[in-house]
């Protein structure tokens, strides 16, 4: 489905603030008013976005380019305006664009929102009216288009900016509607829709109340109220596995040359909540909960350095909830610190980027609280996606991304599949020992390094194919002759049934000794690895995006 979100104006109600960046990049918590939109767009699957551009073109232009190199899902086309044409005027001159859509969306990009789009396009089908609507509720109906509606939410009225309102309830600028919309468009260079159009289109029209979040943030009192709320309540930064190189990136590694790893973000998250308490104490719920009068009483050795580190001492409460149990081997504690610190930062209204949340991660958890781990963990919670990263002798990491095929995504979504083994643990004393003992399995650990070599240009070249389920296989067999740790009779004999029931290669993953055990398996066979296994089953998807707010209040 495809979208217009209309974003070419002036943001004169919002000057100073937009005398040098266009209105629809204002930040919000740190972030680009345009990237909420494109997440809320990705959410719903809308994958194709017409933004009409003017006032500070070129800023806009930078974000459509830098946003489409990302291959999100979603695609921006941008439609340049000499002269500004008005919000029925982009679509008039673009009929192209949805030449061959059943309907499509109409946005105003001034908004700030979380609207449940997926319900807005099912009630729009449901009523099969020229037009949707969406509305919202105003205590100031003689500034808006107000509409009302009957109990079968047909829209018989539309006045904008009535001097005597029949309603409450306002146009919020975002209509679901389809090609017999332009019979209504008037023959003109300059069209508003609110004036020029909706009131052709009462008793043809429906209006859907908006229940979800919603502000416009197109003036300067609106945009300070959103500012001075001073949060972004939901955070989530996924949970990764590692595909190849795992303990390459641990210091006693490779400081001695450099380590290697591939490794994906899944669909598996941490969820960060935060909101402003009404006194100075502080309350931090996670497997138990603290309330605190300073920071220096809090026990959660993480969650203090990274409180300490963003400058957060107090007034603030912080809960904390995970898709899966810590000790497992995803990663939960880094995805647990970069999460934490992207909240954090994100209330003091400054936005890190993915390389920042994970370099502070990584100084919190090693450097700061002397846990013995790599840095694979923070990386892959940051940045999301597929990822070769190197860590060289100066505690550089350099990230690569992996740029698989659709198809391919596909296929290692539907292939790999991953069984809990019921055993918890902290890493930290394997990975303790592996360090120690590195000096000695220095050609196992190269192996595994220029595995992690080598499964990039698979992927790169080939895409994804039965050479990872080998290399898979070759890696955690190099892998378990590490430490005696790693694995155990159970573990082993869990992998050895997938193999017999089909499956083609797999590994422990994590540090060792218990967690997830991850299998390559054609369809086909998938059926008669459970059933042999006989362990509960977790099913996921490989994740586009790294530590990300998703929520707003």
């Amino acid at each position: 489905m495809k979208a217009f979100l209309l974003s070419a104006g002036y943001g004169t109600r919002l000057k100073p603030l937009t005398n040098n960046i266009p209105k629809c990049l204002v930040p919000i918590c740190g972030k680009p008013l345009l990237a909420w939109w494109m997440d809320l767009f990705e959410k719903h699957g809308i994958n194709e976005v017409l933004i009409n551009t003017h006032y500070l073109a070129d800023e806009v232009r930078k974000f459509i380019e830098y946003y489409n190199a990302q291959k999100t899902g979603v695609t921006l086309i941008e439609s340049y305006e000499k002269d500004l044409l008005g919000s029925g005027g982009t679509v008039a001159i673009n009929k192209s664009f949805i030449k061959n859509e059943e309907k499509f969306l109409i946005c105003y990009a001034d908004n700030l929102t979380n609207i449940d789009l997926s319900e807005l396009i099912k009630f729009h089908t449901k009523k099969q009216g020229m037009l949707t609507m969406g509305l919202f509720y105003t205590n100031n109906p003689k500034e808006c288009g107000i509409a009302a509606i009957d109990s079968y939410d047909l829209i018989y009225e539309f006045i904008e900016k009535p001097k005597r309102p029949r309603s409450h309830l306002a146009n919020a600028g975002i209509y679901v509607t389809n090609l017999d919309i332009f019979k209504y468009l008037p023959q003109k260079k300059f069209i508003d829709f609110g004036k020029d159009v909706l009131p052709s289109l009462v008793n043809k029209m429906y209006g859907y109340q908006i229940k979800d979040y919603l502000l416009d943030i197109g003036n300067l009192e609106n945009y300070n109220k959103r500012k001075r709320s001073g949060r972004c309540d939901n955070y989530k930064t996924p949970l990764r596995i590692s595909f190849t190189g795992g303990g390459t990136d641990l210091p006693a590694y490779y400081k001695q040359g450099y380590g290697a790893v591939v490794s994906a973000a899944i669909n598996k998250y941490v969820y960060i909540t935060m909101n402003k308490r009404f006194d100075d104490t502080i309350r931090i719920s996670y497997s138990k909960t603290e309330i605190v009068d300073s920071l220096k009483e809090i026990q959660h050795d993480i969650a203090k350095a990274c409180m300490q580190m963003a400058g957060v001492d107090k007034g603030v409460e912080i809960t904390s909830i995970s898709d899966i149990p810590a000790g497992t081997g995803l990663g939960s504690s880094s995805s647990f610190t970069v999460g934490l610190l992207n909240a954090l930062y994100s209330y003091c209204g400054e936005r890190l980027s993915a390389y920042e949340l994970a370099e502070k991660a990584c100084q919190i958890e090693i450097d700061i609280l002397g846990h013995p781990i790599g840095k694979q963990d923070q990386y892959a919670a940051a940045f999301g996606g597929i990822n070769y990263f190197t860590f060289e002798r100066n505690g550089e990491v350099n990230r690569e991304k992996i740029d698989i095929s659709e198809d391919d995504k596909r296929l290692m979504d539907s292939k790999l599949m991953m069984f809990y083994t019921g055993i918890r643990r902290s890493a930290d004393g394997i990975l303790a020992k592996q360090s120690a003992e590195t000096s000695e399995k220095l050609d196992v650990l190269n192996y595994m390094r220029n595995q992690a070599n080598d499964m990039k240009c698979l992927l790169n070249e080939e895409g994804f194919n039965i050479k990872f389920a080998e290399m898979l296989h070759d890696g955690w067999q190099k892998k378990k002759s590490i430490v005696n740790s790693i694995s155990n009779n159970d573990i082993d004999s869990y992998y050895n049934l997938a193999l017999e029931a089909g499956a083609s290669g797999g590994k422990l993953l994590g540090a060792g000794g218990g967690g997830f055990i991850l299998v390559y398996c054609d369809e086909q066979y998938q059926k008669a690895v459970r059933e042999a296994v006989g362990l509960y089953e977790l099913n996921f998807r490989i994740a586009r995006y790294g530590s990300r707010v998703v929520y707003f209040a």
